[in-house]
């Protein structure tokens, strides 16, 4: 129902061709759900992806693009809905894997799958 491999191939694509080969930094909302149905495609597809972090993502460094995946079943849980609210709050939440670095700047924002959104920043 949510496309299968394919989906989760031209998703990793896409952020691929928006953010670049890497190094990426993969993180999900809400942070106890994981982040492989990306990360593995972006692996497969040859980018350069970093370790996870123990709060759902690592610094990667400041060249870093951010990529931050979203679950709206979730929404409640999260606080904010996906589609932007939720990605950008925690992205500029102190206490993120991912803030405190570069400022990043929005450059596609996307559903992968029905409910399924993906934000990708880059410095």
């Amino acid at each position: 129902a949510d496309g299968g491999w394919q989906a989760a191939r031209s998703a990793a694509e896409r952020v691929i061709a928006a953010g670049g080969r890497g190094p990426l930094v993969v993180a999900s909302l809400p942070t106890f759900k994981s982040d492989e149905a990306l990360r593995m495609p972006l692996e497969a597809a040859g980018a350069a992806v970093a370790p996870a972090g123990p709060s759902g993502g690592s610094s990667g460094g400041a060249e870093a693009t951010r990529v931050i995946l979203c679950d709206q079943l979730f929404h409640a849980a999260i606080g904010a809905d996906c589609g932007g609210p939720a990605e950008d709050a925690w992205l500029a939440n102190p206490v993120s894997a991912l803030s405190g670095v570069t400022p990043v700047t929005l450059v596609e924002r996307f559903e992968a799958a029905p409910g399924r959104w993906i934000s990708v920043y880059r410095p």
